[in-house]
């Protein structure tokens, strides 16, 4: 019988593998060129980081040697490390258009502090998982994914509100008679 832990992670396979087949087919299958070349690589990687986590996380929960458990955390560990900084990049350089200068700065400042927040997130979890650390560790993952969410989350709300801001005044425009 299978869990339903076993299912969330069959499911993100799943899901992260139709996402990586989708953009191989949209880029390469059908050419539409909907991205730069430098882009393309950038999806590439973060698209195989994300498989990558979701695949050794699911080893991790199946095996049960502890040898292979640390190898398998520490390779969805770094992958981990790897696709999160690079979507938050990738949200910011789709509606770059959009934003003004001062606001695209910020937005990739606050990418060096959602970088620093993921490094935290990733060690304290990579020591509290390998027993390396002190059990209090597993709070401050807990606590600095949730600073995490919550940056992704405003920084989201922020775009979207940019785009819509923006939009509303390049198509609002008075006709003249």
């Amino acid at each position: 019988m299978v869990d339903f832990i076993e299912l969330l992670f069959l499911g993100s396979l799943v899901f992260t593998s139709a996402i990586l087949f989708e953009f191989i087919l949209l880029e390469y299958v059908l050419r539409l060129n909907a991205f730069r070349f430098g882009k393309i690589w950038l999806r590439l990687i973060l698209i195989g980081a994300l498989e990558s986590q979701s695949l050794f996380m699911y080893l991790t929960y199946k095996t049960e040697d502890a040898y292979r458990q640390l190898v398998f955390i520490l390779i969805g560990s770094w992958s981990y490390v790897t696709w999160s900084p690079l979507f938050y990049h990738m949200l910011i350089e789709q509606n770059a258009y959009l934003l003004s200068y001062k606001a695209k700065r910020c937005l990739y400042l606050l990418l060096i502090f959602y970088a620093f927040v993921v490094l935290v997130v990733v060690g304290s979890y990579t020591l509290y998982a390998t027993k390396l650390g002190p059990p209090i560790l597993n709070d401050v993952c807990n606590n600095t994914d949730i600073l995490q969410l919550i940056i992704m989350s405003l920084t989201e709300s922020y775009v979207l509100y940019a785009i819509f801001k923006g939009t509303k005044s390049k198509s609002v425009s008075s006709v003249s008679y």
